[in-house]
């Protein structure tokens, strides 16, 4: 199971330094790295994008992915998305409401996808609340899913983690 961390880049000012805390901490608890996915959040805007790559580069030479988080929303650009070339894109909310009946969204909405995977990334909706809305993003190819429609945020992960998963 991945477990998703968020992060402001601007609260990582040497990554080497400051990411060596996340990695001991890693390796002392006998945990594999490659379970953990640190996504910057997009809501602060990202000011200098190789400060950025530099980050994602020391995650990922740890053996831990990386992801955007709240594409669509706030500062993120479809630019710094192929710049810095995640390996998760989450896309946020706001465009995910109601999408399945949305021309415009539908649009945008295809658009990152095709170019999420054009780079390799996987896409994950945020915020799925309709059967409607998950089965349009399934449809144009969006892997991963979370929101209420299949179940609500706990401070613990389900005892069975496929029990909340919706197949089609």
């Amino acid at each position: 199971m991945k477990r998703f961390v968020n992060f402001l880049p601007s609260s990582i000012y040497d990554p080497q330094m400051c990411l060596s805390h996340t990695f001991n901490t890693i390796d002392r608890l006998h945990l594999d790295p490659r379970d953990f996915v640190f996504e910057v959040v997009e809501t602060e805007k990202i000011d200098d994008v190789k400060h950025l790559q530099s980050i994602f580069e020391v995650y990922r030479s740890h053996g831990i992915s990386v992801a955007m988080d709240d594409v669509g929303a706030g500062y993120s650009t479809l630019e710094q998305m192929i710049r810095l070339k995640p390996d998760y894109v989450k896309i946020d909310r706001s465009l995910i409401d109601h999408c399945d009946r949305n021309a415009a969204q539908q649009k945008q909405l295809e658009m990152i996808t095709n170019m999420a995977h054009d780079f390799g990334a996987m896409v994950l909706a945020e915020g799925i609340e309709r059967r409607e809305e998950f089965h349009f993003c399934r449809d144009i190819g969006i892997e991963l899913s979370q929101g209420y429609l299949f179940g609500k945020p706990s401070e613990r992960p389900p005892r069975d983690p496929h029990s909340q998963l919706i197949y089609s």
